[in-house]
């Protein structure tokens, strides 16, 4: 049996028991789209093969990617002075 690894900084990935946000995430919103249309089963395996597209996508780019991407498209994840609008691809001054 292979150790778990607990996060030890304050950069380290959240985990939830053993899996991490992303999975739990993936997992949750599978389910409750599952039960809302009756397709549960479906969703679950379907959410059990995102959890392992995503753990291969996230061993092999930089962290932070997948935000990234999302910010890009116009989907920021946060909120503070510093995030500007994603959609505004131009500034003049």
């Amino acid at each position: 049996m292979e150790p778990i690894e607990l996060p030890t900084h304050l950069d380290d990935p959240k985990t939830f028991l053993i899996f991490s946000m992303d999975d739990v995430l993936i997992v949750g919103v599978a389910m409750i789209i599952g039960l809302a249309t009756h397709l549960l089963g479906y969703l679950l395996l379907l959410a059990l093969g995102m959890m392992w597209v995503m753990r291969r996508f996230r061993g092999a780019v930089p962290d932070g990617h997948l935000q990234h991407r999302l910010y890009w498209y116009g989907i920021p994840l946060g909120n503070g002075h510093s995030l500007i609008n994603p959609l505004i691809r131009r500034f003049v001054g």
